[in-house]
């Protein structure tokens, strides 16, 4: 195959201001952020996900040539939010926030506020991969039967979890 490359992707990009702590996210589609408190694991701040109809997410594409198609990047939301030093933010792609709730996902991060974001990544990793092949309830069976489908159970994705704690600036020696 030659020529330029083809896809979609959803998008989910974080910045900090280390001066002021003010975080800010950009979110285009069903990949998502959570912010917690790192003093007491509460979520302060949570995207929507962005969809244009169930199951089908706002994607970025590079389409084949003479083809136009998916959503712009000025359509992400944007979210702000004030950072302090131990708080934690997780992004993830669909394939954790179809699998687990924000309820489990504060739950998890609420007993592992001291652990290394590696950790916790692992684990919401890991909590996402056996819900999706389980047949309790999850944030997409509840939301396929809100829409009229019937599903039960998790939905197989592709996993991604970044996890990072707010952390000061360490002065060079």
């Amino acid at each position: 195959p030659t020529g330029a490359p083809q896809g979609s992707s959803t998008a989910c990009v974080a910045t900090l201001d280390c001066t002021s702590g003010s975080l800010r996210v950009a979110n285009l589609g069903d990949s998502g952020a959570l912010l917690f408190k790192g003093s007491t694991g509460n979520c302060v701040m949570e995207s929507v996900a962005q969809q244009h109809r169930f199951n089908c997410p706002f994607q970025m594409m590079a389409a084949p040539f003479g083809m136009s198609g998916g959503d712009h990047p000025s359509k992400a939301d944007v979210y702000m939010a004030q950072a302090e030093e131990g708080d934690i933010l997780v992004l993830a792609t669909d394939g954790m926030f179809d699998n687990v709730s924000t309820e489990q996902t504060t739950s998890a991060i609420s007993e592992m506020l001291t652990a290394e974001p590696s950790a916790i990544a692992e684990r919401l990793v890991r909590m996402a991969e056996s819900k999706s092949h389980g047949r309790e309830d999850t944030p997409f069976s509840t939301s396929a039967r809100r829409h009229g489908y019937r599903h039960f159970g998790g939905k197989p994705d592709d996993i991604t979890v970044v996890v990072a704690r707010v952390e000061r600036k360490k002065n060079a020696e």
